[in-house]
């Protein structure tokens, strides 16, 4: 999948669509991933749509996609996943992709870490250390 993500064709690229519901976790978890490696743009409506039917891993891997698309009108979407995930690893990958997104996620991300619970402090704070925050997380 990643070979087409480099050098395959737009049409191959939309190919590996049919891979988002594929019963190997695996395969979608490629798939999502190849959409940011060829910032195929495309995609983006249709990860959101199947974003909140995805296991947490799988939702990491669709908000690291659109962040690597970058198309610059996600800024809220990555917002709301922050306020209304159950899981610290999302709401952390939320807040990176606020984070490197474009001014006005960094923007977001400032308010929202005014207003964050003391125990959610935590998580800007490794948004916003160089050494923590890096693409494995």
């Amino acid at each position: 999948m990643h070979e087409i993500a480099y050098w395959g064709t737009d049409q191959e690229v939309k190919y590996l669509f049919s891979y988002f519901d594929s019963p190997n976790f695996l395969c979608r978890n490629a798939a999502f991933a190849c959409m940011g490696i060829r910032r195929f743009d495309e995609a983006e409506e249709v990860m959101l749509g199947l974003f909140y039917k995805q296991t947490e891993i799988l939702r990491r891997s669709i908000l690291n996609a659109l962040l690597a698309i970058g198309s610059g009108i996600r800024v809220h979407f990555f917002a709301d996943v922050y306020e209304n995930s159950v899981s610290n690893y999302t709401k952390r990958t939320a807040l990176r992709c606020l984070w490197l997104y474009n001014d006005e996620g960094r923007n977001i991300f400032l308010r929202l870490k005014v207003k964050a619970s003391s125990e959610n402090q935590i998580l800007f704070e490794h948004v916003e250390n160089p050494i923590i925050n890096n693409e494995s997380l």
